[in-house]
């Protein structure tokens, strides 16, 4: 479905008669609310989620609409009908399928489905992609009592017991988008969420998701002032330190799935899996001159460090040490020429655990002083040089820039747009459809290719440190 050039109002209004008379008769179980067993169309009315999006209703009343009009995910399903996807099922399978033929949907079911729309959903409903339910949890579980002043005066205690999802949790929020953009093995039988190297290799965009970076782009159909109010000038800081810890938490669940698998197959021929490796170990330009082909620069491969780069910056000084520890002792078993299966479950489970138990104290920290701020950014400039990879550098850069926004300096507000071809790093904007330049792009880094934006934010610390002084 695209967006159509009919007056707003009419888009909307068709889109709620679209949805209410799209349920087939094997779909329909009646809730308490008369609408169909996990659909969403009796969210979508204008009496409930469903308002014009550019009306004065309240945002809870156009929340649906946004979500369609806007979000990415509204047209998960539908980007599975391109030329690019065509081409990918054609490079997985080996056969030529027209789109919308039993075949192509009986992949699209197998491989895509888990993260391309709502599981929940029926399958004549796949079109609307990762619909409400995909995060919210099931549509019938939101019966009438949701809407209720009783209800809602529990707060957070209003979801236990309850099949709807706390999605007001950031770190609930977090963990569902990891689930997906990062990834989840060992879930429903034969619907994995993995974009392993077969898939991306077929033509799969790669899994670079950074949770803080994604939410400030993200087209918002909820309030967040409250939280702004609450979290205050360190509001993004902690957002990045909730979104590492659960992408991170998610990639070790990968990790020991994958090898936990590995040690149950007769064959070897899956394990390691190449995505858990920098693209770049073997994807890169063979001009010269390149640093690249500098003697000892590529001389082994790297373990991808895109959700563990920069962990120590996320949790608790006391742990960071003996979190270092043992990724340092993972990685170097997963950098070796025949990892062993066993040992890297083990070492990942451990890494693992630490996450996990660290998470709830960086949710429990309200905010940092000014000063705390300052000073970790000022740590961070220190680590620039030893940026080895444009994973890490593309972290470095994510947390930095999130906490000189939040102390308001002017090197955040200008942007450097240009760092890579993408501009994966430019100015926050309303997501496109199939936007093309907000895929990351690895060739484009050097080393020290964020020297610039280091010493601007140096010389502006440097400056606020000098003006403060009696």
């Amino acid at each position: 479905m695209t967006r159509r050039s009919e007056p707003l109002v009419l888009f909307i209004a068709s889109l709620n008669l679209f949805l209410v008379g799209f349920a087939s008769a094997d779909d329909k179980q009646p809730g308490k609310t008369g609408q169909s067993g996990n659909s969403i169309s009796g969210c979508m009315t204008t009496a409930c989620h469903g308002a014009n999006s550019a009306s004065d209703a309240p945002l809870w009343q156009r929340a649906g609409s946004i979500w369609f009009d806007q979000d990415p995910h509204a047209q998960a399903y539908t980007s599975l009908q391109t030329e690019l996807s065509k081409n990918i099922v054609w490079r997985m399978t080996k056969r030529e399928m027209a789109v919308g033929s039993i075949d192509y949907k009986a992949f699209l079911e197998m491989k895509c489905v888990s993260c391309h729309a709502s599981e929940l959903a029926p399958v004549s409903k796949r079109n609307l992609g990762g619909d409400c339910q995909i995060c919210h949890g099931p549509a019938d579980a939101w019966d009438d009592t949701h809407f209720s002043q009783e209800w809602q005066s529990l707060g957070a205690k209003r979801f236990e017991d309850r099949k709807m999802v706390n999605v007001e949790s950031i770190a609930l929020r977090a963990a569902i988008c990891s689930s997906c953009h990062v990834g989840e093995l060992s879930r429903i039988a034969g619907r994995d969420r993995e974009v392993d190297h077969q898939l991306m290799a077929s033509g799969h965009p790669p899994m670079y998701f950074d949770f803080e970076l994604f939410s400030r782009r993200y087209p918002k159909h909820w309030e967040t002032k409250d939280e702004l109010a609450q979290y205050g000038k360190s509001s993004r800081l902690r957002s990045w330190r909730i979104g590492k810890l659960q992408a991170s938490i998610a990639r070790m669940k990968m990790l020991t799935a994958r090898a936990e698998k590995a040690q149950q197959s007769e064959s070897s021929h899956d394990w390691p899996e190449l995505t858990e490796y920098s693209c770049t170990n073997c994807h890169h330009a063979l001009e010269q001159p390149s640093w690249r082909q500098a003697k000892g620069a590529n001389a082994s491969y790297s373990w991808d460090s895109w959700c563990t780069s920069l962990l120590g910056q996320a949790i608790g000084e006391k742990s960071s040490v003996a979190l270092s520890n043992q990724l340092e002792e993972l990685t170097k078993e997963m950098e070796r020429i025949a990892p062993s299966a066993y040992a890297v479950q083990s070492k990942s489970e451990r890494v693992l655990n630490l996450l996990e138990s660290e998470l709830k104290s960086v949710i429990d920290t309200n905010h940092w002083p000014d000063a705390d701020l300052t000073s970790q950014l000022a740590e961070l400039l220190k680590l620039e040089p030893t940026l080895s990879s444009w994973e890490s550098a593309a972290q470095w850069y994510i947390l930095t820039e999130s906490i000189a926004d939040g102390l308001n300096m002017d090197a955040s507000k200008n942007r450097f747009s240009k760092l890579t071809k993408q501009g994966f790093f430019g100015e926050p904007k309303t997501w496109l459809r199939n936007d093309e330049s907000t895929r990351p792009n690895s060739s484009d880094f050097r080393p020290g290719f964020l020297s610039d934006y280091s010493d601007t934010l140096f010389q502006e610390l440097r400056s606020r440190e000098l003006r403060s002084r009696p």
